[in-house]
């Protein structure tokens, strides 16, 4: 199984999927008030477990589990978390574009 987990990390397309797993999570969480804080209590996961499954590739091998427990808390379908439109990987490409742009800009000035 580790094997395959490492195949499916290195897909573009499930890197993608998971940059906006991570940001569907952050975005309901904001929407319903909360801090990562206090949904990863209420969760009982780490604050920083949430932070790295919000984060860009946080949410690689995140588990069933987990996303259960984070959809049930939120009161949302996991559905809500992982369905994902042409728009958000667009939003994702964006992201990942200007992040390597900056990369090189920085490397540049040093």
């Amino acid at each position: 199984m580790g094997t395959h987990l490492q195949s499916m990390e290195s897909m573009p397309e499930y890197e993608e999927f998971c940059i906006c797993l991570g940001r569907k999570i952050a975005w309901v969480r904001r929407c319903q008030g909360l801090s990562q804080k206090e949904l990863s209590k209420r969760c009982g996961i780490s604050p920083s477990y949430l932070a790295k499954i919000e984060g860009a590739k946080g949410s690689l091998g995140t588990s069933v589990q987990v996303l259960y427990l984070i959809a049930k808390t939120l009161q949302v379908d996991v559905a809500t978390l992982v369905c994902h439109d042409e728009i958000d990987y667009q939003r994702v490409r964006m992201y990942k574009i200007k992040q390597r742009v900056m990369g090189y800009e920085s490397n540049q000035l040093h």
